[in-house]
């Protein structure tokens, strides 16, 4: 449930405009052994896309933050961004 969460997340950062942001969420789903294949259809389809808009340094920066954090590092560190201040 967590990686389809994210997935849906990856595309509203697309939609705003955060594209690198969504792109790494996007990497870290499509990573995760536990992706179930639709989830990782959905994630493949929205990569390519975003992928398209970036340039390559984009691309190779959302790479290296995506793998240098864990699933769980990466889900704790969004539900604080959702926290109310």
């Amino acid at each position: 449930m967590a990686l389809e969460a994210l997935v849906g997340l990856a595309s509203l950062r697309a939609k705003k405009g955060v594209r690198e942001s969504a792109l790494e969420l996007l990497l870290i789903v499509l990573n995760h052994p536990a992706s179930p294949q639709e989830t990782r259809n959905r994630a493949a389809h929205l990569r390519a896309e975003l992928e398209a808009q970036l340039t390559r340094q984009q691309v190779d920066a959302a790479q290296a933050r995506a793998t240098a954090q864990t699933f769980e590092a990466v889900v704790d560190k969004v539900l604080k961004q959702a926290e109310p201040t």
